[in-house]
């Protein structure tokens, strides 16, 4: 029986370069890889959401109002968010650096990273991953 793993990054593709026949996959390990996983983040935006903070902080303009019809009409439903329209991050007065955001956004992918990590290697190796932390 052959093992298949849906693994995310470059990692997975060590074994043999891209074009080549036996791309993606690890023959003398029974393995084939499959598909990439994705990680959204936990919070979704709706038009009405993005309405209400853009009301919050940018003054009524033709452009912004330009903005907010192609918002309104582009058909998508939600988008992605690290917080609510309520976070404290995006609701200060004045806005942090932009170094502030670089370091969060860094801090919460190292984790991603370091979780799909440990999940491979119980994937590979066997047994629980609560053996590899």
């Amino acid at each position: 029986m052959e093992n298949v793993v849906a693994l995310s990054g470059t990692d997975a593709f060590r074994e043999s370069g891209h074009g080549s026949g036996t791309f993606g996959t690890f023959e003398d390990l029974g393995l084939a890889i499959i598909g990439l996983g994705v990680e959204y983040p936990a919070f979704q935006l709706t038009p009405p959401d993005l309405r209400t903070l853009a009301k919050r902080h940018y003054r009524d303009s033709p452009a912004m109002s330009k903005v907010m019809t192609i918002n309104d009409y582009t058909g998508i439903d939600t988008r992605s968010s690290i917080g609510t329209i309520d976070n404290p991050l995006v609701n200060r007065r004045k806005a942090p650096a932009k170094f502030y955001y670089m370091a969060l956004a860094a801090r919460a992918g190292l984790r991603r990273l370091e979780r799909l990590r440990i999940l491979q290697r119980a994937l590979i190796f066997g047994g629980d991953r609560h053996e590899y932390l």
